[in-house]
Order: structure tokens, then sequence, then C-alpha cells
């Protein structure tokens, strides 16, 4: 993968299996609904592409056009190496040494996006259920304090199980499911929440969800309610911790975005210390979404 042969005949079954994998999701409104709100909240910047692309973009990409940006990604300031296992360090060096990679360092653009309120809307008439999103600000990466916080509220908000959504809105059977995290960029983050629902309940479950957050603005957490949030994601970290894969990709992207690298308990400990007044503080960010949208059979207005 660092150093690949790059053939011709490969790069073009390649093009192939792509594009019908992006066939493949278009039949995933819920996938095209969350790549239209992000083109749609991150215009004119690196965040608005999306990941696999388009039919159009990736057609009328060329084999050179492959390498040129291979070579110019795949270089010493955009990689890192962690080993993990019984391995003899001064080893893992001299092999390491011998993989051919750029001494570029590749730029990253960054450009800031100031909050604003829009609205989408996809209109599908042969689907059979709507799905709707909503975008508020979000932490970016460095802040993590705010990143936990909002890993709290996630699960105090929208778990599966003995959330305030799930109450209200998927144990009611209003909803066939309810999703809720957020996204940390390196200068910009989103706080998401949304849900999958028959037609007729759209309008409905769109006003319950948006008033389950703005009464956790306004009322007293319930006894016991925020400690069970904040084990549930402790519990969680600590399974996670337990793959390899896990942690060594945690402690890689930490790195390369200038992160310090945090031990599982000093992890649990910024988790358990959150406090009410922490998440009235990201709270305070929830007032109107900065970006919703819906897609499926909607009626056109």
């Amino acid at each position: 993968m660092i150093d690949p042969a790059l053939l011709e005949e490969d790069f073009d079954m390649e093009k192939k299996v792509i594009l019908e994998e992006i066939e493949m999701y278009n039949d995933r409104p819920e996938f095209l609904l969350f790549e239209g709100m992000m083109e749609r909240r991150f215009s004119g910047h690196p965040l608005e592409k999306r990941i696999l692309g388009t039919k159009q973009t990736v057609s009328d990409l060329s084999y050179q056009d492959m390498k040129k940006y291979h070579t110019s990604r795949y270089c010493n300031s955009n990689i890192l190496l962690a080993v993990s296992g019984a391995v003899k360090p001064d080893e893992i060096i001299s092999w390491a040494e011998e993989i051919n990679i750029g001494t570029g360092s590749a730029e990253r653009d960054h450009i800031e996006k100031a909050p604003f309120a829009d609205h989408i809307e996809f209109h599908r008439p042969e689907d059979q259920i709507v799905h709707y999103a909503a975008f508020w600000p979000g932490p970016i990466n460095t802040e993590i304090k705010k990143r936990v916080i909002a890993g709290v509220l996630d699960i105090l908000l929208g778990d599966d199980e003995g959330s305030r959504l799930s109450w209200t809105m998927l144990h009611t059977g209003l909803v066939l499911d309810i999703e809720i995290g957020a996204f940390s960029f390196f200068d910009s983050g989103i706080f998401y929440s949304g849900f999958s629902c028959i037609p007729e309940n759209h309008e409905q479950a769109k006003e319950i969800m948006l008033s389950e957050i703005q009464k956790l603005k306004s009322e007293n957490f319930q006894d016991g309610e925020l400690e069970r949030a904040k084990i549930k994601f402790a519990t969680r970290t600590i399974l996670s911790s337990e793959s390899t894969m896990g942690r060594l990709s945690g402690t890689a992207n930490d790195w390369l975005d200038n992160l310090p690298h945090l031990e599982l308990q000093e992890e649990l400990d910024m988790i358990m210390d959150v406090t009410r007044d922490d998440l009235e503080e990201s709270l305070s960010l929830f007032d109107k979404p900065v970006l919703s949208g819906a897609i499926g059979p909607l009626e056109k207005e």
C-alpha cells in the first residue's frame, strides 16, 4: 500500500469496482443525505468531497493522475508506523528504512466555515422511508475534553437503549432507528442527530427530536442519568482498548494530528470527570441546527 507497483491494468479494474460501489450507495438514501449535507455544509472546503468520488470524477481519473496523487500524499509527513507485539525495535526501524517513501510534505487546506442555517431536501417518491438529519457545531480534533463531553452527550441523548430519544421515539414505534454522534476535523466539527421513519411520522418525529435536545438545555437531569451515561461510555472505552488495531489506529491518528497520547486510565478519568456544567456549556451551541436535511417520499410544499 505504501510502495505499490500501481500497474495500469489493475488501475482500470479497480475503477470499475469503485463505480459499482457508487451505484450501491445510490441505494442507501441515508448515505446520500449525509453526503449531500456535507457538500452543503463545507462548500468550498476539502471536507465537501465524497470519499468514493462521483461517477464523473472516477471515470475521468487517469492512471497518471493516480500515480501523481499517490506520490504527493504517501510521504513522510503523512505516514506513521505503529507496531505492537514481541518485536525488536532495531529490526523494525531497519526494515522501515528500506521502504521507498517520498520525502516531501503533503499540504492540507484549511478554511474556516462560519455557522449558517439552511435546510435541504432530496425528493425520492419511489422510497418507502424518510431519513432526517440535523447538524450543529461540534468540537474540533484538538478539543479533547469537548470531544469526551460530546461522547457522553451522545449516549445521554441518543443511545439505542436508555437514552431520551430511545424512550420518546424508538420504543414508542415512532421511528425505525435513531443515530447521533460527532465528527471532529482539523479546524471544524459537527454534532449530528437523525432518524428514519415512515412518511406520516416524519414531522412529529422531527419535532420530538429537536424538542428533546432543547429540554436537555432547560431541565435538570434525572437522578443517576448522567452517571449511567458516563459508566456506559467508560465501559465501551475499556472494551475497545482490548483491540490491538483499535489502540494502534487511535495512537497513530493522535500522533498525526499532534495530539497527546492518553493512557487508558487517563481517558477513563476524563470521562468520569464530566459534570453537568460541562454538558450545559456544550448544549449552549444547540440552538437552531446550522443545517438540516431530509430524503425520501417528501411532500412538496
